[in-house]
């Protein structure tokens, strides 16, 4: 973008009427119009079961991202805001922070994984039943390259662009911290089901954490690219291989516990040692940083609050929805 089109753009950065409005948009036009226009055409060709239609279920996440960004091109333009500052898109964020991206994303998979799987284990012991396979087939290097592109690649632009770009960075007023965990909710509450929740809430903690110090969503993508590819990739390997039902017992719950205390004193210490690029021209991570420094924590306005509210009736009535339905 020429710097002569920036000087058209009245704000340069998201608050939180901004975080709220778009996270209400995000829970209710990817999901509803992707059904629609996948249901139409499931009506014009007679398929009766979608989801067993590897074609309809593509199609379905490709609707999802498509609508994602969209709504993150079309509210930028209708409300004048320059995205490229205010989403702090900044490509020069050097390779040392590259390197502990790359550290961040194997530990933060790795490290829960066992965690993850003991508290999958106990919610279906309450006798909630789920299917964790990828919700299209990797039976040959084709799918693989669709799997890695609509399940790594896309995500990891869309979902960034709205989670951490304008809900993170809009809620930093509230305080980074409040910030950081508030959206990770959000962003978890929004998978709609249970056996996701836990893993993304604390990949939306780390997601945001990445942002934050090193002021770029560019780290984010990049973290969130990594963690995908990884799991479609172990999920490609292992296609064939049997998978027992683990017996989760004392030991081994105690080492999942250790092992995610080990991995979460990784992290902080991964993420201690991130940086901001300050010689970069593009430098709005400041801007968020005098907001929050400001003092004034609170929602700017009771719209900010109805639509805080509101979406998170919605989130929480979509996941219990997703989860239970």
């Amino acid at each position: 973008m020429k710097k002569s089109c920036l000087k058209n753009y009245q704000k340069n950065i998201y608050d939180d009427e901004d975080s709220g409005f778009v996270f209400i948009l995000t829970l209710l036009i990817p999901s509803f119009l992707s059904t629609l226009i996948v249901t139409i055409i499931a009506l014009i060709f007679e398929i009766v079961d979608i989801e067993q239609n590897f074609g309809l279920m593509s199609a379905y996440i490709l609707l999802s991202n498509f609508f994602m960004f969209g709504i993150y091109c079309f509210y930028n333009k209708a409300l004048k805001i320059n995205w490229i500052k205010a989403g702090l898109i900044k490509f020069k964020v050097g390779w040392v922070n590259i390197l502990i991206c790359f550290f961040i994303s194997i530990i933060t998979l790795f490290g829960s994984l066992y965690l993850v799987n003991y508290l999958m284990y106990l919610i279906q012991q309450l006798g909630y039943s789920f299917d964790s396979s990828l919700p299209l087939p990797l039976t040959n290097g084709w799918w693989l390259i669709l799997n890695i592109f609509l399940l790594a690649v896309l995500p990891a632009i869309c979902e960034e662009l709205l989670y951490r770009g304008i809900i993170f960075n809009g809620l930093r007023k509230l305080g980074n911290i409040k910030a950081v965990f508030i959206s990770a909710l959000f962003f978890a509450l929004a998978h709609g089901s249970a056996m996701q929740l836990f893993y993304q809430f604390i990949l939306g903690i780390v997601l945001a954490f990445v942002v934050l110090k090193t002021g770029s969503l560019l780290t984010s993508m990049l973290v969130h690219f990594l963690n995908n590819f990884i799991v479609v990739l172990y999920n490609y390997i292992t296609i064939n291989n049997q998978n027992a039902e683990i017996s989760f017992s004392p030991g081994l719950i105690a080492i999942a516990f250790g092992a995610a205390i080990f991995a979460g004193l990784l992290l902080w210490i991964l993420i201690k040692f991130l940086k901001e690029k300050k010689e970069d021209f593009l430098s709005s991570n400041e801007s968020y940083f005098q907001i929050y420094e400001s003092g004034n924590k609170k929602f700017s306005s009771k719209k900010s609050i109805y639509f805080f509210t509101f979406s998170l009736i919605i989130a929480l009535a979509l996941w219990c929805l997703g989860t239970f339905a």
